[in-house]
Formats: C-alpha cells, structure tokens, sequence
C-alpha cells in the first residue's frame, strides 16, 4: 500500500508537471523595446517598462503609445509580431492557427510555418482579414485617415492574401493593398519598397510626429497635369490605362455610365 501510495504522488507530479509544459509552450513573451508600453494580462492592465518581459496568454494584449514599440514571440517561435506607433494588439488563439487582433497603429509580422502543413497566421484588423501561410508583411493603420495598408516584405503568390467585404484578394513582394471601412481590398499597387524599409526603420527609432503616413510613402505624390483630350476614346473599363502622369482604372460595373463633362460650366 505505501509503494502504491508512492506511485499515485509521483504519477500526480508527473502530470502537474506536464500540465505546466503545457501551459508554458501556450504562452507568448512580450517585451519592451521602447517605451512606453502597457499589457493587458487577466484582465488587469500595467506598464510594462523598458527591457521587461511578460508572458501572455488568449484573451491578452500589448498597447504602445506613438513612440513605444513592443516584441511579441509567440510558441514555437513561429510568430514574431512587433508592435509599433500606438498599435494595439490582442491574442484570440494559440494553435495551428495564431489568430490576433490589431486595432490602430503599425506590426511587423514574421511567419514562420516551420514545416507545418496547416500553420498559418490571422490578423484581424479592423477593416480586413489578413491570412499568412510564410512570409513577413506589414499591416499599418494611417492615423489621420480611414485607410489601412498590407505590405508584404517578402511573400510570394499564396503566402499572404487580404480579404474585406467578401472579396479576398493575394499581394506579394514589391506591391502593397490598401482597405477602407466599405468596399473591397484595393488591387495591389507597386510599392516604394526601399522607401517602406526606410519608414519602418523610422517608426522603430523616431518620435512618430516626424513620420508620414505610410501612404504617402507607397504612392508616388500626384503632381501633374493632364486633359480631356489625354484621355482614350472609347475610355477602357476595368483595366488601367494612361491619363497625363498617371495610371487611372474605371470600375467595370453593370450599369454604370461614364461621360465626359465640363465640371466649370
């Protein structure tokens, strides 16, 4: 009887043991990198200062002011999420699918699948459902305008696709996708990307007040001029075409009508 006394303790540690394992590997460590940053952990929120560290769980999160920036590694080193110019983000699941909320602000999103067939990860922002299955990309929200933007930084067709108001659309490397609060995901446009590594460097190091809007950065400025007699006859629908400088694209709709006016009479 005390053998087997014995056995059940050593069998009950056992298990208590494994049980913390587990929890453990289904936690993510947040740190600070730069000040100042907040965690929300079992419902109680508290500074987290410089060069700390926290582990978080579902239902957690991390907020950064304009200039703090905050590391979220996630289990098995698959995600590294970093969290940056007044982002807020909040973990909804730890599994083959990490999903996390972003409201506001500015991540930097590494995924790694690690051989993982299923793996992928989910952004939830607040106008668009970001999918990764293996890349790195950016999903920024401008502060003084409704827009958000996904830009990868390394994504190859598959890798990362931005769905809105049931219409899903994939970028890749060198292109970037803007959403607003109605209607669908822009289609990819070319991206300033060596301008986009000098922006995030920027928001890394840099009060945010001497930071443009990511928009800005992607486009080029619209500075030009151009005519009703630049424009083709009959105008292209649903497909880019030349006006002056610039690229324009008419929306292929049924029923809608496109004519030429002179908006000064």
């Amino acid at each position: 009887m005390k053998y087997s006394h014995l056995w059940l303790i050593s069998l009950l540690f056992l298990l208590i043991a494994c049980n913390s394992d587990e929890q453990a590997s289904q936690r993510v460590r947040a740190t600070t990198k730069i000040e100042s940053v907040t965690v929300q952990q079992d419902g109680m929120v508290k500074n987290l200062p410089i060069a700390n560290t926290v582990d978080l769980q579902v239902n957690d999160g991390v907020k950064v002011d304009e200039d703090g920036v905050a590391m979220l590694a996630f289990p098995e080193s698959m995600v590294l999420i970093e969290v940056l110019r007044a982002g807020d983000v909040t973990i909804h699941q730890l599994a083959e699918e990490t999903i996390v909320q972003q409201s506001f602000g500015a991540t930097l999103n590494q995924f790694d699948a690690k051989g993982f067939a299923d793996a992928k990860l989910t952004i939830q922002s607040e106008f668009a459902t970001i999918t990764a299955t293996g890349t790195q990309f950016l999903v920024v929200r401008e502060a003084n305008t409704p827009l958000e933007w996904i830009i990868p930084l390394d994504a190859v067709p598959g890798d990362l696709i931005v769905e809105a108001n049931g219409v899903t659309k994939n970028v890749t490397t060198q292109n970037a996708i803007w959403v607003a609060p109605i209607g669908e995901p822009s289609d990819p446009i070319p991206a300033n990307f060596n301008d986009v590594l000098h922006w995030l460097n920027l928001a890394r190091t840099a009060s945010a007040t001497v930071l443009p809007e990511i928009g800005d950065i992607v486009w080029d400025s619209a500075v030009g001029e151009a005519t009703s007699m630049d424009l083709p006859v009959p105008l292209p629908r649903g497909s880019y075409f030349p006006y002056g400088a610039f690229q324009l694209k008419l929306v292929d709709e049924p029923g809608r009508v496109y004519e030429q006016k002179d908006c000064n009479d």
